[in-house]
């Protein structure tokens, strides 16, 4: 991992152009949080609290369609 951000908290914050990158997000929170830049294979994601609708920008990274 390059980053650690373990425990963070981005409750309710605007992540524009925030992208991240082999970090460590376990136990993380962006609950309410938007705009962020996760992929699920790129980073340790164990405990990280998201909230809908946001948590569907996690799935962007695999070529599906969700209707």
């Amino acid at each position: 991992m390059n980053t650690k951000l373990k425990n963070a908290n981005f409750e309710g914050s605007d992540l524009k152009n925030s992208l991240f990158r082999n970090t460590n997000l376990s136990f993380t929170s962006f609950r309410n949080a938007k705009n962020y830049d996760i992929d699920p294979n790129n980073n340790f994601l164990k405990k990280t609290k998201f909230s809908i609708p946001e948590v569907i920008s996690l799935l962007r990274v695999f070529d599906i369609e969700i209707e």
